[in-house]
């Protein structure tokens, strides 16, 4: 039996040009009205692009609209950087009914355009 069995299959998921999530593993941003910011695992599948989960009873929920662009700091899956903040726009709320993620809305994201090229160690 191999050893890395459960892992067999899985297929990668490759981003597109100037789509920089394969470099970031979490997100964080603030919204007028809210006093803390807010940060969140970001996710990626076959189907979809970057996306962060917000649980359905979430306050932040409400502020968010499809559409809106937002300056999000995007911490890096290596110690190289603290955080980029990048501007992204939110393309699709979607609800989980099922599965791993019910209870959760799938929030699809997009990184437009760096804003901030300062890299801080």
């Amino acid at each position: 039996m191999k050893e890395y069995a459960v892992a067999e299959g899985v297929k990668e998921k490759a981003f597109q040009p100037g789509n920089h999530g394969g470099h970031y593993h979490s997100a964080e941003f603030s919204l007028d009205g809210l006093a803390i910011p807010y940060q969140f695992k970001l996710w990626d599948s076959a189907s979809k692009s970057m996306y962060v989960l917000v649980k359905e009873n979430s306050h932040i929920l409400s502020c968010l609209r499809e559409g809106d662009t937002l300056n999000v700091k995007y911490y890096s899956t290596g110690s190289e950087y603290t955080g980029t903040c990048l501007e992204t726009a939110i393309k699709q709320i979607t609800k989980n009914d099922q599965g791993r993620f019910k209870g959760h809305y799938s929030v699809d994201i997009e990184i437009l355009e760096d804003l901030d090229y300062n890299h801080t160690q």
